[in-house]
Order: C-alpha cells, then structure tokens, then sequence
C-alpha cells in the first residue's frame, strides 16, 4: 500500500531570506511546488536534510516552481528537513507545498 502525504507550508521572507523547518519527512518527495505571491520574484532556494546536507538546489529561479523529479527525503527514518530561501528579488510571502510519498 502507498501512503500519500501532502504538507503545506508558509514563509515571509525578509532581507530576500526565509527558513521552513518541516514536520518529520520520510520517503520520497514526488512533487515539490513552490510559490511566490507574485509571478516574476526570482529567488534560490535549498533543501537540507538532518545530516546538514543539501538534497536539492535551485538558483534564480522566476516564479512557480512544480518539480516531478522525486528527490528522497529522511533516510532510514522521519527526520524534518530545512527549506532555505535566499537571494529572492522581493520580501514576499512564499508557499511551499510537499507530497510526500511514503516508501
């Protein structure tokens, strides 16, 4: 059986920088959806899982985010992970959405 976890999160930046710390993660992250309040921000943004590595980069991208890929998350367990935004055009509220799929 799959298990499908959808987690929805919420960051103000400030100084073109926010931080998320997730609730305990554990699988592989199926879709990762990123949006700005506005359509042009560029921003950056990584992924860190609790071993302080980086598990995802993206640099100056414009806009909606919506990657498929699948990148793993939490190793032999849920562990959270930080969502770390920076260099962002605009101090803006950005949404982060997780789906999660269990493996």
């Amino acid at each position: 059986m799959i298990l499908w976890d959808k987690k929805s999160y919420q960051v103000k930046l400030h100084g073109g920088r926010g931080k998320i710390l997730t609730e305990p993660v554990h699988g592989l992250l199926q879709h990762l959806m990123v949006i700005p309040a506005s359509e042009n921000t560029v921003w950056s943004m990584k992924i860190i899982d609790a071993e302080e590595d980086i598990i995802y980069d993206i640099k100056d991208h414009e806009g909606r985010l919506d990657d498929k890929e699948g990148t793993p998350v939490g190793k032999d367990r849920q562990q959270p992970i930080n969502i770390v935004f920076y260099d962002s055009t605009t101090n803006e509220n950005i949404k982060v959405i997780l789906k999660v799929k269990e493996t």
